[in-house]
């Protein structure tokens, strides 16, 4: 599995991703339709999304958004494996590292098990819930929030692995 920046070649498979239901349930995603605008976010540079490759097919992405906020997204038919982890380190190294942020903030739907789990293996610690206020999801819903320092991720230790530019 490699990080690629997210590009126009990662668009088809990603927003094939994107109109997954079963995505879309739980994941706070772009309208297929407004992929091309979602991708311009990123070429600014002050957000930063990743193509998840393996064997050279997009299988989903993670992003470090405004306010270093992780998000990632993952095709059902690869959730389950690792992607979700291994691509939220590699992010968090980039995050911490080449953009220097001092923390890194994420949140799940309360009934988002695997995602709170990603989450706490890379670290995050719960820090507060709250009912949803995002339109794409039940208002009766909860949201999780999470919380990650620099201290607590380098106290970690990493293996190593770069960003693919």
């Amino acid at each position: 599995m490699i990080l690629e920046p997210v590009a126009g070649r990662h668009l088809a498979a990603l927003g094939a991703i994107a109109a997954s239901p079963l995505v879309r349930a739980v994941a706070t995603v772009p309208e297929p339709e407004h992929l091309c605008s979602w991708l311009r976010r990123f070429q600014s540079g002050i957000e930063h999304a990743f193509a998840i490759v393996e064997g050279g097919t997009s299988i989903g992405c993670v992003e470090l958004g405004t306010g270093a906020t992780l998000s990632f997204w993952i095709a059902p038919e690869h959730q389950g494996r690792g992607a979700a982890t291994w691509a939220g380190a590699r992010a968090l190294e980039h995050g911490f590292g080449a953009l220097g942020a001092p923390a890194i903030s994420a949140h799940a739907l309360a009934h988002n098990i695997a995602s709170a789990r990603v989450l706490a293996k890379l670290g995050f610690a719960h820090r507060s819930r709250t009912r949803n206020r995002d339109p794409r999801f039940s208002m009766s819903a909860w949201v999780d929030h999470f919380a990650l320092d620099a201290a607590a991720w380098s106290a970690r230790g990493t293996d190593g692995t770069q960003l693919r530019k």
